[in-house]
């Protein structure tokens, strides 16, 4: 991967998952946000496209 090192979670698959186990969100689960940060990171240099 170039060198990065990836230290988030795929939201979306994490919901699936959560919904599979649990149920539709809202209805055999949900979340709230306790803490929101912004983190900057290193600048993104370059036009590279996968």
């Amino acid at each position: 991967m170039d060198g990065q090192q990836i230290t988030t979670l795929d939201a979306m698959h994490v919901i699936e998952l959560a919904t599979k186990v649990f149920g539709p969100m809202g209805i055999g689960w949900g979340y709230r946000i306790e803490n929101e940060r912004f983190d900057l990171g290193a600048p993104v240099l370059g036009n590279k496209v996968n």
